[in-house]
């Protein structure tokens, strides 16, 4: 009875000093700031990250992560689909 793994895509898990930069802006108009953040880990379906603020599930938001070897953020319009507080 050993773990078997559900997810259909690699989720990639990262260390306290490989962990990449996300920046997020909750809902949209011009003048909404961007946050900053941390990755946990990353797979194609999505990525976790800690924020500094509670934010609710099915909220839509705008990410953009800073991968190395690319040379800006990409742009990621997202859903929040868990939350652990």
């Amino acid at each position: 009875m050993g773990y078997e793994e559900k997810r259909a895509y690699f989720r990639r898990s990262f260390s306290e000093d490989e962990r990449y930069l996300i920046e997020y802006k909750i809902g949209s108009g011009f003048f909404k700031k961007k946050i900053m953040a941390l990755t946990i880990n990353i797979s194609a379906s999505g990525s976790l990250f800690r924020a500094h603020q509670l934010i609710g599930t099915n909220t839509l938001m705008n990410v953009w992560i800073t991968l190395p070897g690319f040379p800006k953020p990409i742009p990621i319009e997202a859903k929040v689909v868990r939350v652990e507080p």
